[in-house]
């Protein structure tokens, strides 16, 4: 292997190994001078091996995403370079966002989707059902209400998460839903009320981490 590394780079050329994988696929390339090795051969395929073993990705099964790369070093008889990793995360977040309608609008369920991307405003959507009776300009005005007051609740409690995981600050995303049946509501002073009283959200754990492997062990 090294006497191949050594050959690759005699003339001051970049050999490196790169990949990119995870969620049960991916691939591991040979390059010189950023040029993939389309037909590498045997003895370079011993050197992708052995990389992906000493980098940790001799598969790429799992819930998890990496793209790195290792530059062959002709001085040190080594690889070096970095590896991008991330993997899914979950939590729930406590908040109270309040939901009312008047009483005199009739429904029999109320449907509610919330999408927030780390980088784009919260979006909300709200659909009464209404099973028997008709469906009213007044129930797509206060559906209209509902998703405005949501948007802006969701906002809010996400730079609340912010606050305290900065490190997801670029990767949160919540997309939720719910199905509020009419007896889940209570009535207090002509209008029923919900309280929404968490929030799902997902985000990325990502580590960036050094790799040296070397040729001379």
């Amino acid at each position: 292997m090294l006497r191949r590394c050594e050959e690759l780079t005699r003339n001051g050329e970049s050999l490196a190994i790169t990949w990119n994988g995870g969620n049960d696929s991916g691939y591991h390339n040979i390059e010189i001078n950023n040029q993939k090795i389309n037909s590498p051969g045997e003895i370079d395929e011993v050197i992708i091996d052995l990389v992906a073993k000493q980098a940790g990705y001799g598969s790429f099964t799992g819930n998890f995403s990496t793209d790195g790369q290792v530059i062959y070093n002709p001085e040190n008889k080594c690889f070096q370079g970095k590896d991008n990793y991330s993997e899914s995360g979950w939590d729930e977040h406590s908040c109270e966002i309040l939901i009312e309608i008047p009483q005199e609008l009739w429904f029999d369920r109320l449907d509610i989707a919330i999408e927030q991307l780390y980088d784009e405003n919260a979006f909300a959507e709200a659909s009464f059902l209404v099973i028997n009776g008709p469906y009213t300009p007044m129930h797509n005005s206060y559906q209209q209400s509902i998703q405005e007051t949501i948007d802006d609740r969701v906002a809010t409690e996400v730079e609340k998460i912010v606050q305290e995981h900065t490190e997801i600050a670029d990767t949160l995303e919540i997309n939720t839903a719910f199905s509020i049946n009419f007896n889940e509501f209570q009535l207090e002073k002509g209008k029923y009320i919900h309280k929404i009283n968490s929030l799902d959200y997902s985000y990325q754990n990502r580590i960036v981490s050094d790799i040296t492997i070397s040729l001379n062990d």
